[in-house]
C-alpha cells in the first residue's frame, strides 16, 4: 500500500471516507431508530450471543469462546452446536498460522478485523456474535477463505507432487460428496427441524376448506386486531398466508360488522400464552361481538413452538365459535 502513488493513494482515501459517510447516514437513519424501538426484547433474545466479561469472568470467557468457535457459527460447509464444527475451526487457525507463516498481514488484518468489529459490537450488547450462522452470515465468507487457505496449508505438508494432487483431488471429492447428500437430505427432510414439520402440518390440516365448512376469520389478518400476547407469532402467521388463499397479502381488513350474520362463524387467535382474555382491546372486540353473535365454545390447540432446556414454550390456536344471534320476530 506504501508503495501507491499519491494519486492512487488519494483516490483509495477518498473512496474510504465516502464509504464510511454512506454508512454512517445509513446507521444514523435507518438502524438507529429500529434499534431504538426493538433494542429492549432484542437484548433478552441475543442474550446467550454476547460474550462474558474477560475481566469480570475469565473462564467463563474462555469456555464461552471455546464454545462459540467450534458451534454453528463455523457450520461450513457442516456443523452444529456443542463442539459440532471444530474440524472447520482447526481448519481456520491453520489457514491463520500459514498466512502468518506467508507474512500475508494484509489480507490478516482484514478478515481478523471482521471478526473483531463482530467481536465488538457482541461485547458492546449491539449485534450478537456466534450462536448461530444466520445471525452472523457476513462472516461466512471470511471462515471459508480462512478454512479453505488451511486445507491448502495441509496439502502442501505431502512431500510430493503427486500425492499433493491426491489429496487435493479427495477434498474436492468429500466437497461434492456434501454438495449432493446435503440437496438430498432437503428433498427427504424439507424442513429445519421437527417442529416446523409439525406446525406446517397442523396448518395444512386447519387452513383446508374442506376440513370445517363454517367460515374461519383470522382476528389478526382479518379484523386487525392485536391483543396483549398475540402481537408475535410469526410462523403461524406466515402459514397462514402460505396455506390459505384467502388471507394471501394485500387483502384489506374487515370489520365486525362484516361478518357473516346468516352462518355461525369461528374467530382464531394466535397466542404464545394461554391467558390473555383480558385489555381494552379484547373488551373492544367482545363487545362487538357479543352484539352480533352467541359465543357458542372454545376450542383450544396447543402446539410446541420451543424447547428451551427442561423449559417447554407453546403456541396456541384458540378458536371461538359463534352462532347467529336469532333475530326478533
Amino acid at each position: 500500500l506504501l508503495r501507491k502513488s499519491f494519486p492512487q493513494l488519494l483516490t483509495a482515501g477518498i473512496h474510504g471516507v465516502v464509504l464510511t459517510a454512506a454508512f454512517a447516514i445509513l446507521l444514523l437513519l435507518n438502524t438507529s431508530s429500529q434499534f431504538s424501538e426493538h433494542a429492549g426484547h432484542m437484548q433478552i433474545y441475543w442474550r446467550e450471543s454476547f460474550p462474558p466479561s474477560l475481566l469480570s469472568h475469565p473462564l467463563q470467557w474462555m469456555l464461552w469462546m471455546l464454545e462459540t468457535h467450534t458451534g454453528a457459527m463455523f457450520a461450513y460447509p457442516l456443523g452444529s452446536q456443542s463442539g459440532g464444527s471444530t474440524l472447520t475451526f482447526l481448519l481456520v487457525i491453520a489457514g491463520i498460522l500459514r498466512l502468518r507463516q506467508r507474512r500475508d498481514w494484509w489480507f490478516l488484518a482484514t478478515t481478523l478485523g471482521i471478526f473483531g468489529l463482530s467481536y465488538l459490537a457482541g461485547a458492546l450488547r449491539r449485534y450478537p456474535y456466534g450462536d448461530t450462522s444466520r445471525l452472523v452470515q457476513h462472516l461466512g465468507p471470511v471462515i471459508c477463505l480462512l478454512a479453505g487457505c488451511g486445507i491448502a496449508s495441509l496439502i502442501e505438508t505431502a512431500k510430493t507432487i503427486g500425492r499433493q494432487q491426491t489429496l487435493a483431488k479427495a477434498v474436492f471429492t468429500v466437497m461434492c460428496l456434501i454438495i449432493v447428500g446435503s440437496s438430498i437430505v432437503d428433498v427427504v427432510r424439507p424442513y429445519k427441524a421437527r417442529l416446523d414439520y409439525i406446525h406446517v402440518g397442523f396448518a395444512r390440516w386447519f387452513w383446508d376448506p374442506r376440513r370445517d365448512s363454517t367460515d374461519t376469520y383470522c382476528v389478526r389478518s382479518d379484523l386487525g386486531y392485536t391483543f396483549l400476547s398475540n402481537a408475535g407469532q410469526p410462523r403461524q402467521i406466515c402459514y397462514q398466508h402460505i396455506y390459505s388463499p384467502k388471507h394471501w397479502p394485500g387483502k384489506p381488513f374487515m370489520s365486525v360488522a362484516d361478518l357473516p350474520t346468516d352462518r355461525p362463524v369461528n374467530i382464531v387467535i394466535f397466542s404464545a400464552e394461554k391467558n390473555f382474555e383480558e385489555g381494552e382491546v379484547w373488551d373492544q372486540w367482545w363487545a362487538l361481538m357479543m352484539e352480533r353473535f352467541t359465543h357458542v365454545d372454545t376450542i383450544d390447540h396447543r402446539l410446541l413452538e420451543d424447547t428451551f432446556g427442561s423449559r417447554l414454550d407453546w403456541s396456541h390456536y384458540r378458536i371461538y365459535r359463534f352462532a347467529p344471534k336469532p333475530k326478533s320476530p
